[in-house]
């Protein structure tokens, strides 16, 4: 509840690329795993005082302290060549895309998280397994 009323946060939106055909093709148990191992890869990636959370289905949500647009999208960069580098799936890679965002001065949080959201669907739309910015 804290994080609702600070105005110093940055946010990471992502989610897995394709995640319809590793259920579909690999089967929910293999899909279920891909997660867990995400969500692992998350605990290990994270600084202290950053929080991470499944935000749904196979999306992520990374809340940390402010932090520069330059040293965001590097941070971005790194969980997603992390991910990708992830022995998850048999001749197949898994990728994320990923929206990035800072929160605004007098900003609530939900609103950097929805601008994430927008930067995520157009990493999407611009290719996948990139990090966006808005």
């Amino acid at each position: 509840m804290k994080y609702k009323t600070l105005n110093s946060r940055s946010v990471i939106l992502f989610d897995i690329d394709h995640f319809k055909y590793i259920n579909d093709n690999f089967g929910h148990a293999v899909g279920d795993k891909v997660i867990i191992a995400i969500g692992k890869m998350l605990q290990r990636q994270a600084k202290k005082h950053h929080l991470y959370f499944r935000w749904g289905g196979e999306e992520f949500l990374v809340v940390l302290p402010k932090t520069n647009k330059q040293a965001l999208l590097s941070y971005a960069e790194t969980l997603r060549a992390a991910v990708e580098e992830m022995p998850l799936l048999k001749d197949r890679k898994v990728t994320i895309s990923l929206g990035v965002s800072e929160q605004k001065q007098q900003e609530h949080i939900h609103q950097t998280i929805y601008r994430a959201d927008m930067a995520l669907y157009q990493a999407k739309q611009l290719g996948r397994n990139k990090s966006h910015y808005l």
